[in-house]
């Protein structure tokens, strides 16, 4: 997972809120208009254009951003949590809701109400190291890590319908012809690439290519 690092919340979404008086309280479910559109632009944005949890692309052109295929996601839940329905710490964008059309759910509508503190891993974090992604695009917990065993188990990180789409960014990076002939210098350069935003959007997956393009690249003298 790519590291997520919260940016300042939108100034309309804290307009908003101090609107609260004795007859109106702010809550998630009557967040509307502008400021829920200014949230789900900053939340993507900040994401790079990618899932919080899979690192999937949620979102197009940085005009429509705010249209893309995701929802609000509350890192901690708000029936467990309802004070920090509102909290923007505690805010991200993840996957789509709807199954019908998009297959089986996966990232924040799979994890759903599902909280345990020892358990749950933030996007927040680094967690680059704690998720192994392998050249079929499939995904594992590193080295016994029982909590990202959890969360891939928990946010169905390991559908056939992700394992696929990472499958499909590896081969189109990793081609049979790059992987021949590549200098190491250009590996380098690829993987640099995975780190880096073009137009303030990462490539989808990033974490899952670097990973398998490091294992070229420590072939390497």
């Amino acid at each position: 997972m790519l590291q997520i690092h919260k940016q300042a919340e939108p100034e309309e979404v804290i307009a908003w809120k101090a609107l609260e008086n004795e007859d109106w309280q702010p809550s998630y479910a009557n967040l509307a208009g502008a400021p829920r559109k200014a949230l789900r632009k900053a939340l993507v944005l900040e994401q790079g254009g990618v899932c919080c949890y899979c690192n999937r692309a949620i979102a197009g052109p940085l005009n429509a951003i705010e249209e893309g295929e995701f929802h609000i996601e509350h890192l901690q839940p708000q029936s467990i949590f309802p004070s920090l329905e509102l909290s923007y710490q505690n805010l991200h964008a993840s996957c789509f809701k709807s199954e019908s059309v998009k297959g089986p759910k996966h990232c924040g509508p799979a994890k759903g109400n599902w909280f345990d503190g020892h358990l749950l891993l933030s996007p927040m974090q680094d967690l680059t190291e704690r998720f192994k992604y392998l050249d079929d695009g499939t995904i594992e917990a590193m080295d016994n890590d029982e909590p990202a065993r959890v969360m891939i188990v928990k946010l169905k990180l390991d559908s056939e319908k992700l394992n696929e789409a990472r499958f499909d960014e590896l081969v189109g990076v990793m081609t049979p012809e790059f992987i021949k002939t590549a200098t190491r210098a250009e590996f380098e350069k690829v993987y640099r690439a995975c780190f880096t935003r073009t137009n303030g959007l990462y490539k989808p997956f990033a974490v899952a290519i670097a990973q398998n393009l490091k294992t070229f690249l420590d072939r390497f003298p």
